[in-house]
């Protein structure tokens, strides 16, 4: 989701797209992968969604389909960087 926000920031995808907005949506009200994938794999790509929180500073975090990997520091940054 930050990914897809981050590319509207940039003027890369439209916010106000039905299909953004439904995967949005279900991402959010039933943590819907599927849509999850979706938006990463028909808007952007893993390595830009890893680059992307690792600029956040998420250092140990890598995201990809296969084996997407974390640590709970990471994690706890994560959640003391959302306001």
């Amino acid at each position: 989701m930050y990914t897809i926000y981050k590319l509207a920031d940039e003027g890369k995808v439209d916010l106000l797209s039905p299909d953004i907005q439904k995967n949005l949506k279900a991402m959010i009200t039933v943590s819907s992968n599927e849509a999850a994938i979706y938006l990463v794999e028909k808007y952007t790509s893993w390595k830009q969604v890893t680059k992307y929180v690792q600029d956040l500073g998420l250092s140990q975090t890598y995201l990809n389909q296969e084996k997407p990997f974390t640590t709970p520091a990471d994690m706890a940054k994560l959640l003391e960087l959302i306001p």
